[in-house]
């Protein structure tokens, strides 16, 4: 081969290389660069490899944009990261669509577009609005004094449990001596809420284990997924490397929530009369039961629609509770300034209330 044409080759594929870099679809934010394979993915493991969406706010300042592009191995993407540009992305119709085919995604849904985080169009639209009008009845996104009431129960339970320490096994794992262990300590309690309005009852404090092995597998859920997606979304073979990638943990905490519920699902349905109300899967079943209900309504639908429910609420409140006690632990001052508002607005002998807020 002669020198000239080695020298052509070599231009030609720097120019194609260079091209596969930076090049985008037209009118659209600056950009990271992408490799072969990975796409952009890789320079945000390059920024930070275990929490790669926080190499976003990295480019943000370098490409001089609130708004930028990337590449997601094939899948081009555009990231918006500041208030009034996220706001418009979540109120406009024309940004509402989401991924629902990703294999490792349907993996965890029997095989299918379900649940209401991961399917697009008139089912997410017939779903969500059956979720939501029917929870609200029940105390999800909204006051209502019944639920208020049994959440103080549930805190009232949770100091008991400090102040007497562990009667089974199950507390002795989380409870020793003066030391509690967080954020298990608060499963029980945040676990049971939301339990509470999907099923209308709550468990006793020797049956605990079982929000306890709900919330530590929402944990494991979410820990499990990386909120870019990720190397499996954008090559699904990667899911046959274990859990290298996060797929197993993805798989195991999915089966986990998937048995809990069904089992608690199997045990309604005989006992369901017209007249039982007692929570959002009531109404579901009765749904089910119509002759007229839409092909959207599903007892896998439900099951999927229950793990996308429950699985935020079981695992944010209790990590949240346990970053603000860290929080404050690192900040005595801050500490003493939450304790003489407690003291001079909620004094002694109550719980603090909703009420208390507006004071």
């Amino acid at each position: 081969m002669s020198p000239l044409l080695v020298v052509i080759l070599v231009l030609l594929v720097t120019y194609k290389l260079y091209r596969f870099a930076y090049d985008k679809p037209p009118n659209t934010p600056p950009g990271i660069i992408r490799i072969p394979i990975g796409g952009s993915y890789w320079m945000l493991l390059w920024g930070n490899y275990k929490f790669p969406h926080l190499t976003v706010d990295y480019y943000v300042k370098k490409l001089k944009s609130k708004i930028i592009s990337c590449y997601m191995g094939d899948f081009f993407a555009v990231i918006v990261n500041d208030y009034d540009s996220i706001k418009e992305v979540l109120t406009r119709d024309e940004f509402s669509a989401r991924i629902t085919n990703a294999e490792f995604i349907m993996d965890r849904a029997f095989g299918k577009e379900l649940g209401i985080f991961f399917i697009d169009g008139e089912k997410w639209q017939e779903q969500r609005r059956f979720a939501l009008r029917h929870m609200r009845d029940f105390g999800f996104g909204r006051r209502q004094e019944k639920l208020e009431s049994e959440i103080m129960d549930e805190m009232s339970l949770f100091l008991e449990i400090l102040k007497s320490g562990p009667a089974y096994d199950g507390e002795k794992e989380i409870l020793k001596g003066n030391l509690a262990l967080f954020p298990d300590i608060l499963y029980a309690p945040a676990g049971n809420n939301i339990w509470n309005i999907v099923f209308g009852h709550r468990f006793n404090r020797n049956e605990h284990d079982v929000p306890r092995r709900l919330c530590r597998a929402a944990v494991m859920l979410l820990r499990a997924n990386d909120p870019t997606g990720g190397a499996i979304f954008q090559r699904p073979f990667l899911k046959h490397f274990g859990n290298m990638f996060g797929y197993k943990n993805h798989i195991k905490a999915n089966n986990i929530m998937k048995d809990i519920i069904r089992k608690y699902i199997e045990y309604h349905k005989p006992i369901l009369t017209e007249n039982d109300d007692r929570g959002f899967v009531d109404r579901y079943l009765k749904k089910l039961k119509e002759e007229n209900k839409l092909d959207s309504f599903t007892e896998e639908q439900l099951i999927i629609l229950l793990i996308d429910m429950m699985a935020p609420a079981s695992s944010a409140v209790p990590t949240t509770i346990t970053h603000v006690i860290k929080y404050v632990m690192h900040h005595p001052r801050v500490m003493k300034k939450i304790q003489n508002e407690i003291d001079n607005v909620v004094g002694t002998g109550r719980l603090v209330t909703w009420e208390d807020r507006k004071q």
